[in-house]
């Protein structure tokens, strides 16, 4: 006899597929945001409602409000359609409803990430002694890595901001091109060196840092710097002058960190 998992997952599965392999009339939602909103705004009931009404309440009131993220006519933004394959495992990966928040929680989990953080940097070419980190998007990206860029320069005028914090700690100086991308001044925000405190870059017609524009600047600090570069700027492309602007920074022995979300 079918349990009520296999018949709630089994239906689940159903609705997934055939919201993937319907021919949608819109490629865009039919309602937006307030709609939406109107939509599925109720007050929290006191009973209980059984799962496949929940399934089919969830489908009537969000696929009106989706975007067809993936079909090959999507276009919007810089947003990539997720793969069947992908889909079917991420099942799995809720169904299993692992804790993976160390080695000994989850074994699998915890192998799955380390095998995955192997094959990118194969891919990527990169050294295999990088760190790998799996984020949420490019925010946390830019937090992660700008937080170890944070804590390096400090501790190589002596200070340990892990320990000591940062009141008190030695002023970092912020070097970013004016058409870097809005997630770098959120983590900057986020990480206590403000989004206003830094020294912006005038940039060419393509969104890269103008060197000679860098070096000038450059010239006259000392201190604590990060330099902030872009692997392929969201509008162009464009990717800053490493080879020009890498060297000029470790003169300085500044921080380079490469926002790579667009090119790397």
């Amino acid at each position: 006899m079918e349990s009520e998992a296999q018949s709630l997952f089994g239906e689940a599965a159903r609705l997934a597929s055939a919201f993937r392999l319907a021919e949608p009339d819109l490629h865009r939602p039919s309602m937006d945001y307030q709609e939406c909103l109107a939509a599925l705004m109720e007050d929290l009931q006191e009973e209980s409602i059984a799962a496949e009404d929940v399934l089919r309440r969830l489908v009537e009131k969000a696929e009106p409000g989706l975007h067809q993220m993936i079909r090959p006519r999507f276009f919007g933004w810089v947003i990539g359609g997720s793969h069947p394959m992908g889909v079917a495992a991420d099942f799995l990966t809720s169904a299993w409803g692992q804790n993976a928040g160390n080695h000994t929680a989850s074994p699998a989990a915890a192998s799955f990430e380390k095998v995955a953080a192997t094959w990118l940097l194969s891919v990527l070419g990169l050294p295999d002694c990088s760190s790998v980190g799996f984020v949420t998007g490019a925010t946390v990206a830019n937090f992660t890595c700008l937080a170890a860029a944070r804590g390096e320069v400090l501790r190589q005028v002596g200070w340990d901001a892990d320990a000591q914090g940062l009141f008190g700690a030695p002023p970092i100086t912020v070097l970013i091109g004016d058409d870097a991308h809005t997630t770098i001044f959120s983590a900057l925000q986020f990480l206590g060196l403000g989004h206003d405190r830094v020294v912006r870059i005038p940039t060419d017609q393509q969104g890269r840092i103008r060197a000679d524009k860098f070096e000038r600047t450059l010239h006259d600090l000392s201190g604590p710097i990060i330099t902030i570069l872009q692997a392929g700027q969201i509008n162009t492309g464009a990717f800053d002058g490493f080879a020009d602007l890498i060297p000029l920074a470790h003169q300085k022995q500044a921080w380079v960190h490469v926002d790579g979300a667009f090119g790397l």
